[in-house]
């Protein structure tokens, strides 16, 4: 019995050690990048709105993300992910293409780095 405790106690500790250095998953990235749009839209908002001009239309929105692959950069804590990206914005209009992002993960939140 203590053997099968031991082994048990062994799988958990080794499973949430192997989760904190994984790398991001296809959400993580899209909520990393959605934050970093929201924040960039947000200053456009507030730029815009101080001349009066309405932002409908005039911002960027991010219709989705499909993650390729990441490859870690330095540290267990940063990577490079290639992600086919669908953006819509203003001037551009809709745009699919393949980017890499890089992100790093800070207490758990992963952030899209610029």
């Amino acid at each position: 019995m203590k053997l099968f405790t031991r082994m048990f106690i062994l799988a958990i500790v080794t499973a949430t050690l192997a989760g904190c250095n994984s790398e991001p998953s296809e959400s993580d990235i899209q909520k990393a990048l959605q934050n970093k749009l929201d924040e960039g839209n947000a200053r456009a908002s507030q730029m815009m709105g101080r001349y009066g001009v309405n932002t409908d239309g005039m911002l960027t929105t991010l219709n989705s993300i499909r993650k390729i692959s990441c490859d870690e950069s330095g540290n267990n804590k940063q990577y490079n992910c290639k992600v086919e990206v669908d953006i819509t914005s203003p001037l551009i209009g809709r745009n699919k293409s393949v980017t890499t992002i890089n992100v790093i993960n800070d207490s758990g939140k992963w952030l899209v780095m610029e």
